[in-house]
């Protein structure tokens, strides 16, 4: 099965645009989706990458947060998410620039405006948000979208539907649901090994047993580790299971397990220094470095080599940054 890949963010998508058992005896370990590489990336250009995240895009997610996101859900190919997850990581993983990365590689500004108090809204295809301190802005054309001025930056063509009115189901082997008034698909699960279900609400679901779980959420799939098969691990997604490789979440990366009182967690890791999970632990400064806990090891990241001037303790991430 191919690695959770993080697109990060419908999770991400929704903050900056609007605005786990029961298991089969013998889980097959299924092959990478179409087009993916089964090598997972790299844990220190992911960390890198994850540092600018943290420190620049949400004040409400730490670099830390990020890491665990981007190796354990998987979101809609095409979405806005996924486009910068997988195409531009790499962008961000070799920046030097501090913030202003996030316009060089992802097409977003985040600009001082405590006065300002704006709609959604869109500007040819830049869409445009406000929270009450900042104006955010992101180029969906830079990511092939559309800016659509309730949903931010979607494929075109744009489907209305009435949330009230429209049934979410499965459709074409996605789940699909009604969100800002549009039409909005996850991902196809056989793609992922995984099967598309109605139980309640579309998602997808690990094709192994049933805990007789509800969908989490129609746009993300969440991996959560359940046991150790060697190096695999055996996760829950939604009501089911499903060997998942850890050699496609990381680079090297194989099955983990950590005691934490009467409980095993589980994940695809390079280590056990640190629980990489729910939540993992806070950065800390060192010097200018951000010490952060990267898939089960401690990772430092010179924020100096990344383009700020140092290591903002208060927040635990670089600086300067916008919040």
């Amino acid at each position: 099965m191919a690695r959770p890949r993080a697109i990060a963010a419908v999770c991400f998508a929704f903050v900056v645009l609007s605005f786990l058992v029961h298991c089969s005896s013998s889980p097959e370990t299924l092959p990478p989706p179409p087009g993916t590489n089964a090598d997972g990336p790299d844990a220190r250009a992911l960390a890198r990458a994850a540092v600018i995240q943290g420190s620049c895009l949400d004040r409400n997610e730490n670099a830390s947060q990020v890491l665990d996101r981007l190796y354990r859900e998987t979101y809609a190919t095409g979405s806005l998410s996924e486009r910068i997850q997988t195409a531009d990581l790499n962008c961000l993983s070799t920046a030097t620039s501090g913030c202003q990365s996030l316009r060089d590689c992802l097409g977003i500004t985040i600009d001082d405006a405590p006065q300002l108090d704006c709609k959604s809204s869109c500007a040819g295809e830049v869409f445009e948000r406000c929270d009450g301190r900042h104006r955010i802005r992101v180029d969906c054309a830079r990511h092939g979208l559309s800016c659509h001025p309730d949903a931010g930056c979607i494929a075109a063509p744009a489907v209305s539907c009435e949330l009230t009115v429209f049934r979410a189901s499965c459709r074409d082997g996605r789940p699909t649901v009604c969100v800002n008034g549009v039409l909005q698909s996850g991902p196809r699960c056989t793609e992922l090994g995984l099967v598309c279900m109605d139980s309640g609400y579309p998602g997808c679901h690990g094709p192994f047993g049933s805990s007789g779980r509800t969908t989490d959420s129609a746009l993300i799939v969440p991996y959560g580790g359940v046991a150790c098969t060697g190096s695999d691990l055996l996760a829950q997604v939604n009501s089911g299971t499903v060997n998942v490789d850890c050699g496609g979440v990381g680079h090297g990366f194989t099955c983990q397990s950590m005691p934490s009182g009467s409980y095993d967690w589980h994940f695809c890791g390079q280590g056990t220094e640190c629980n990489p999970i729910y939540p993992p632990p806070a950065p800390l400064c060192d010097g200018t470095s951000l010490v952060l806990c990267n898939a089960g090891k401690l990772e430092r990241v010179d924020c100096t080599a990344l383009g700020f001037t140092g290591c903002d303790a208060t927040r635990g991430a670089c600086m300067p940054n916008p919040w």
